[in-house]
């Protein structure tokens, strides 16, 4: 009887220890904010379910979230697990593009890329990084005139014979830094010692057009400074057709890429980079793009879905199949909300997986777009992250209030 008793009890223990395993790890990884494209009820992996009562009801294209129905999270639809705002939102349609395009992208200031030595009468001197500068710094005004080409930082520094002064941001705030630049007799000017960048250009794919604000938005990632590694705020910005000339098949360990040519072909005009990708205004037609709802981040599930993007010379964009083996609701950047695993044998073969310029491919499941790649994995190029659709809608929502 003691022993029926003692082995009873241990598992009673066990079963105890997973449920509060569970809530525990259901009250990190689920979000505060639950929102449903209709009806009550929101399911998380078939573990936890919100569920009870009428949602709030929200407008889908407001900024600010407003709190709905504080609705409890249960597992297994019967242990208490944390308290939500449950919030109902009205499906948004978007044309849904795959497309490969052309991106040009000049700087809203010029951004520091590094710091240089001078050599002055056989020493070597490095005014910037005396002067406080750093990599990543963005120079927005040299002695008060805005600067916003590389060109202009260079005249500004080589003619002006003694100290000046420097504004730029960092980190959201701006400083200014006296800098005296020295004088190189080899080069007859000034130098400040520092590497600049005005501009860059890339391939990437647009993830949709929304019809209702006119906004387009690709990549589901930001452009970052190669060097740096800091987000390129943009001046202005051009997105350009472009046709894929050839793949560089990817392989464990070695990112694969697309390599395009860049068409006469304006489609847009870029204002935005921004953490869930770029955005701007769409100025082509709609031919040949399928609208389809955007799905809130709870309707996601692992399981099968389509991969649309481009990787043929013909410039149209193809599904493929693939898996979402991975959703994270909360926590970590927004590029990684999803892992997704390439599964078309057709796709695999010609890019080996996941490549540089298929970043803002979007993701379809259940006839909703449900996110889009961002990143390869490098080691396991099959797979690769993936932000949701939701979070880019929210930032083109807020493009398109700013840009009103």
């Amino acid at each position: 009887m003691k022993k029926c008793v003692r082995a009873v009890t241990a598992v009673l223990a066990v079963v105890l220890a997973v449920i509060y395993g569970l809530v525990g790890f259901g009250c990190w990884a689920l979000p505060d904010t639950v929102r449903t494209g209709g009806g009550d009820a929101a399911y998380f992996g078939g573990l936890f379910t919100v569920s009870g009562g009428r949602a709030g009801a929200v407008d889908a294209r407001q900024e600010t979230a407003v709190s709905g129905t504080q609705k409890e999270v249960r597992l297994l639809n019967a242990v208490p697990v944390k308290t939500v705002a449950l919030q109902k939102t009205a499906p948004r349609q978007v044309a849904v593009s795959g497309s490969a395009f052309g991106i040009k992208i000049y700087t809203d200031g010029v951004l520091v890329v590094g710091t240089r030595d001078v050599q002055v009468d056989g020493k070597a001197m490095n005014p910037a990084a005396k002067a406080g500068i750093q990599s990543g710094d963005l120079i927005v005004a040299i002695d008060g005139k805005k600067v916003s080409a590389s060109e202009d930082v260079a005249a500004l520094f080589s003619r002006s014979g003694g100290a000046v002064s420097v504004q730029v941001k960092r980190d959201g705030k701006y400083k200014t830094f006296s800098l005296t630049p020295v004088y190189s007799k080899a080069d007859g000017c000034w130098k400040a010692g520092v590497w600049v960048r005005d501009s860059t250009a890339g391939i990437g794919t647009v993830t949709y057009y929304d019809p209702q604000t006119g906004v387009m938005a690709a990549l589901g990632h930001p452009i970052t400074d190669v060097d740096t590694g800091e987000i390129m705020p943009i001046l202005r910005g051009e997105a350009v057709a472009a046709k894929v000339t050839k793949i560089y098949k990817s392989k464990a360990g070695s990112t694969g890429s697309i390599c395009c040519d860049f068409l006469q072909q304006p489609l847009g005009a870029l204002t935005e980079n921004d953490n869930a990708g770029v955005f701007g205004r769409y100025s082509c037609s709609l031919k040949g793009m399928r609208t389809y709802p955007v799905a809130t981040a709870q309707q996601v599930e692992n399981g099968d879905c389509q991969v649309l993007t481009t990787v043929d010379g013909d410039n149209t964009p193809r599904l493929y199949k693939a898996k979402i083996i991975h959703i994270s609701y909360r926590g970590g950047s927004g590029e990684k909300n999803m892992i997704v695993r390439i599964t078309d044998p057709v796709l695999l073969a010609k890019t080996g997986g996941i490549v540089q310029g298929m970043s803002g491919s979007p993701i379809l499941q259940n006839g909703r777009l449900v996110g889009a790649l961002t990143h390869v994995i490098v080691d396991s190029p099959r797979r690769g992250y993936a932000i949701f659709a939701e979070s880019m809608l929210a930032a083109s929502d807020a493009v398109a209030k700013d840009t009103r």
